[in-house]
């Protein structure tokens, strides 16, 4: 049966997914940044000049006998000096808006108070509407497409509604009854939507620039990840292979110096030796493999309830203790026998016996490891009633060894990655383990991740969830803080 030759992207499976949320993430960010280089030299010049015209404004309105300067001066103000403080803030959606608002309020109010609040309207008064113009042009500077569209929408009908309720002067009767009336209605209007379809097809295109910048960032990094866990990977086998391959060599040398020497008994020994290694190679090449063949097989698994505690001793017994240095390691069980979960009884103990190798390779000979389990959430349905929400059961191993720096946390779970630090290590390792793990926990319908402050000596903790389901029999709950050798 041939084996599938791995592709690139075989060999970074998780990338897709985690570069997803980070194109999102750094398209967000880039419109913000685009917004603050933009509000950091509008907004301090216009609030700056508000507040120079305020006193100003009072002053006249004082001397007018009236509040409209100062109430113009006020909302500028106002509106500028949050939008100031949204954007030191960083906040730049709310920057955008009080300062949108702001200018909105004040050209709207100037219309009004010069049409409906000031008696007949004037012919001469019409050109004033293409003040409403800067709102639309301001949306599409600062805002986005919705807000285009707001306005848009908006700007026309408080135009059309304004010349229709305010009164009309003689001459703009004259120009009304002599048929002139649909020009009035049509200059500014037609303007109006003119600029804002201008504007939104405008912004539309430059968001989708912004897309096409970013993906290309995307796909740079991407590559640029690509060619890292390639380098990786290939440090990694290197690493691996490269001991036994010179043990290997080490034992023929010996084995044919023996043969010269007729000691046939040494001979066999190396001999021996030799083939060990050779075991030791193909189980590196296929724990490689491996993964692909997990992928393939994972949607047959057969799930069924399986006991928590159970399956955490069974793989106590597989564990390799000579992982654990000179002294024998204590796992503390602190197992419920009563949780039982929805799981595949083999693959289960694989992934516990992975996660306790870990905690043994990468803590101090002598530290305690914990394996804990309780259910959260839901409860057990009695026969024939299903309930609400699932229970599930959380397990979590947890050792007390040099913990994993947080910025490394996401990477842990792809294919063939191991921490730059374990590379240069004596700790034996091909970066399968925890993908292997996570291909399981996925396929049984659960999630699994770590948590670490990357202190040495507090450790790390592996933790997983899964489904939990009605036990096989009864049976009476097991001693809490067990210790097992």
């Amino acid at each position: 049966m041939t084996t599938p030759t791995p592709t690139a992207d075989d060999l970074i499976p998780d990338l897709e997914q985690s570069i997803t949320a980070a194109e999102k993430a750094d398209l967000v960010q880039f419109e913000d940044q685009r917004r603050y280089n933009l509000l950091r030299y509008i907004v301090p010049a216009i609030l700056l000049l508000s507040g120079i015209a305020l006193p100003f404004g009072i002053f006249s309105d004082i001397s007018n006998g009236s509040f409209v300067s100062s109430t113009e001066n006020t909302i500028v103000f106002v509106g500028c000096a949050i939008s100031f403080w949204a954007l030191r803030r960083r906040n730049m959606t709310a920057s955008a808006l009080a300062l949108f608002g702001a200018v909105a309020i004040l050209l709207y109010l100037l219309i009004s108070i010069d049409t409906i609040f000031s008696g007949p309207l004037a012919l001469s008064t019409i050109p004033e509407y293409a003040l409403l113009l800067f709102p639309i042009v301001l949306a599409g500077v600062i805002g986005g497409p919705r807000l285009i569209l707001a306005i848009t929408i908006f700007t026309p009908l408080f135009t059309f509604f304004d010349l229709t309720l305010t009164p009309h002067d003689a001459a703009l009767t004259a120009v009304f009854n002599d048929g002139g009336a649909l020009g009035t209605y049509i200059d500014p209007i037609a303007t109006q939507i003119a600029m804002g379809v201008l504007v939104l097809v405008t912004s539309n295109s430059l968001r989708r620039t912004q897309r096409e910048l970013n993906s290309t960032r995307i796909a740079y990094r991407r590559e640029r990840e690509l060619d890292r866990l390639k380098n990786q990977f290939i440090s990694n086998v290197n690493h691996e292979l490269r001991t036994p391959l010179m043990s290997m060599r080490g034992y023929l040398v010996l084995a044919r110096e023996l043969g010269k020497r007729q000691d046939p008994d040494q001979q066999e020994y190396m001999l021996t030796r030799g083939v060990e290694t050779v075991n030791h190679m193909e189980g590196i090449v296929e724990s490689i493999l491996a993964v692909r063949r997990i992928e393939a097989t994972t949607a047959a698994l057969e799930l069924g309830p399986v006991n928590v505690r159970e399956a955490a001793i069974a793989a106590i017994h597989l564990l390799d203790h000579s992982m654990a240095g000179d002294r024998e390691r204590d796992v503390l069980l602190d197992l419920d026998e009563s949780l039982w979960v929805q799981a595949d009884a083999e693959n289960l103990v694989q992934v516990l016996l992975n996660l306790l190798s870990n905690a043994c390779k990468y803590s101090e000979a002598g530290t305690t490891i914990e394996v804990h389990a309780h259910r959260q959430g839901g409860a057990l349905a009695s026969v024939g009633r299903t309930p609400a929400s699932p229970p599930i059961v959380e397990v979590a191993v947890h050792d007390h060894g040099l913990g994993i720096p947080p910025d490394q946390i996401p990477l842990l779970f792809q294919r063939f990655v191991r921490l730059d630090r374990d590379i240069a290590s004596p700790v034996p390792g091909t970066g399968l383990g925890l993908a292997i793990c996570r291909a399981y926990i996925e396929a049984m319908g659960g999630k699994i991740w770590v948590e670490s402050s990357g202190i040495s000596g507090e450790g790390s903790t592996f933790l997983f969830t899964l489904v939990q389901t009605q036990p096989v029999a009864d049976a009476e709950p097991a001693s809490q803080g067990e210790y097992v050798r």
